[in-house]
């Protein structure tokens, strides 16, 4: 095999790292452009030739980020002139994805801290801990948000945006709630923070969850002005479901303790904070269906 074929295979094989849609439009022409020019600079001397091929090399691997960028760019931030999300589907799908996400949250927070470890003792492990389980919960119920409307791409998408959301306000909350203890142990180191101020504080950190998974969510989308407007229904929705759990967790716990299987005490727990997401992503899920102002019938724009 020549040396020309070889470059030329080999520039082939780079063409094949571009992602796929710029593959199929660009790519023949490219490999022609570039077997055209190695073979006039082989003409021209060997020095040219090498010139050829290093200022290929050099420019290949900035090309390659920017239209990976385009990509990306065309496959998370698209302004849909569709109605994909019908309300009562987006918020029952809204509400199985993140009551499924809070009831492993808990699951997984018992199997990731057996020896319950706070926040005061292990700062550093529970902040990521909390944090990335919080994703999982953005991801799970996103991603079920996305599904009710039978599109692959808003599956990802709103996937990527709960998972962000989600994330981010919970790597906040659980940094909160450790100024809120610390500062409580050092006024009061041999009292407990009271029940009511721990609970109101979740709260706040359940409305910043649905307020902030809205709002990335709706900037996804490009929806615009419409992004306060889910933004506002994720936090509502999200406090009213934090009352609603905090009203049954109580008697669930009760009740569990006086069967059998007390041992398996995150049950209830698990229960309760289902009630959390059931409530907050039906409500999130309902507010991503009522988009109006995009037409049945008009098809996507990209940008």
């Amino acid at each position: 095999m020549s040396a020309l074929r070889r470059l030329t295979n080999g520039y082939a094989l780079l063409i094949r790292l571009y992602p796929a849609d710029f593959r199929a439009e660009f790519g023949a022409e490219m490999a022609a452009v570039f077997a055209a020019t190695l073979h006039k600079s082989h003409r021209a001397g060997l020095v040219p030739l090498a010139a050829t091929c290093l200022r290929e090399l050099i420019d290949f691997p900035a090309n390659l980020l920017r239209e990976h960028a385009s990509s990306l760019r065309k496959e998370f931030f698209v302004e849909t002139r569709q109605l994909l999300l019908d309300p009562r589907r987006a918020s029952f799908f809204g509400g199985l994805g993140f009551g499924l996400g809070f009831a492993l949250l808990i699951l997984f927070r018992t199997l990731l801290n057996p020896t319950n470890a706070t926040l005061l003792t292990d700062f550093g492990a529970s902040l990521a801990r909390e944090t990335l389980l919080f994703v999982l919960v953005g991801v799970l119920g996103g991603a079920l948000i996305g599904f009710s409307s039978g599109s692959a791409g808003l599956i990802r998408r709103l996937a990527l945006a709960g998972g962000l959301g989600c994330g981010l306000a919970g790597g906040l909350g659980t940094i909160s709630l450790y100024l809120l203890y610390a500062s409580a142990a050092k006024n009061a180191p041999d009292q407990f923070l009271s029940p009511w101020l721990n609970s109101s504080a979740v709260g706040m950190m359940t409305i910043a969850i649905g307020g902030l998974t809205g709002t990335v969510m709706g900037s996804v989308l490009r929806r615009g002005k419409r992004t306060a407007y889910l933004a506002l229904a994720g936090g509502l929705g999200f406090g009213a479901a934090h009352i609603a759990s905090q009203l049954t967790s109580n008697i669930l716990y009760n009740l569990w303790m006086r069967t059998p299987f007390y041992q398996l005490w995150m049950i209830p727990l698990g229960l309760a904070a289902a009630i959390t997401g059931l409530v907050g992503g039906a409500a999130l899920g309902w507010a991503m269906g009522q988009q109006k102002e995009y037409g049945m019938n008009a098809p996507e724009k990209s940008f």
